[in-house]
């Protein structure tokens, strides 16, 4: 005797994905795993008074999403609220008014981390400089990262908190923006952003759940399994399971 469904979908598209690449109409689901695939009728065997049932209408069912390549720590940050985005942003003065609001919300030395701005698409055609962003943020920390993020501006409280200067030798001089009487202006590129943001550590606690909320937006998205290609903030995710 067959075991009983707690669900059954009927009448649909269900992509396999086995050794046969079937696709069946119906699929019998017990204890939030597949019992067995085929056709209405077949699958009807699984049916009891106690089973849900629903009818897809000729609709797709497909296997779990497999992301290969995804920067889950930063979603996680991102929609926990660690890292705050710019995406919307159309000018270097609505970036300012963001971190204002943030230096509200923050302990003078704590790190205020945005990320998301195409300075293409500001008003400016720029990136902010380190004189903006100290202007908003002159006691906290603060890295402004682009869209790509491949490169950051960071403002001179980050600087200092990393010993960073106009007189800093560096592993990799084209990779830090100068301008023509020889100050940094604050952008870093590539893997010099690392040297700033080394010191960035979140706790295990808040990182778990973040992770928890990261994870819950994929499985409403039908992604299953992921590849983490990193934290996206610079060098965040190597430290982020560090204690405050």
């Amino acid at each position: 005797m067959k075991n009983k469904a707690d669900i059954i979908f009927y009448d649909g598209s269900v992509i396999t994905v086995n050794n046969r690449n079937e696709i069946c109409s119906s699929i019998a689901v017990k204890d939030n795993k597949i019992l067995d695939v085929g056709t209405d009728d077949y699958i009807r065997e699984y049916e009891s008074d106690k089973t849900k049932t629903f009818y897809l209408d000729g609709r797709t069912v497909v296997p779990g999403f497999i992301d290969a390549h995804m920067h889950f720590t930063e979603i996680c940050m991102i929609e926990s609220g660690i890292i705050i985005p710019i995406r919307h942003v159309k000018s270097i003065d609505e970036i300012k008014e963001i971190i204002y609001e943030e230096v509200k919300r923050k302990k003078p030395g704590e790190w205020i981390l945005l990320t998301g701005y195409d300075h293409n698409k500001l008003k400016e055609k720029r990136h902010p400089t380190i004189r903006e962003l100290d202007e908003a943020a002159p006691d906290n920390p603060l890295q402004c990262q682009r869209i790509c993020n491949h490169m950051s501006v960071f403002n001179s409280a980050a600087l200092k908190k990393a010993g960073i200067d106009k007189n800093t030798e560096f592993k990799r001089p084209d990779e830090v923006d100068i301008d023509e009487y020889g100050n940094l202006t604050g952008l870093f590129k590539s893997a010099s952003q690392y040297m700033i943001t080394d010191d960035v550590s979140i706790s295990g606690e808040i990182y778990e759940k973040s992770f928890s909320i990261g994870e819950r937006l994929m499985h409403k998205n039908g992604i299953t399994s992921i590849h983490d290609m990193g934290a996206g903030m610079s060098n965040t995710g190597r430290n982020i399971m560090q204690d405050e």
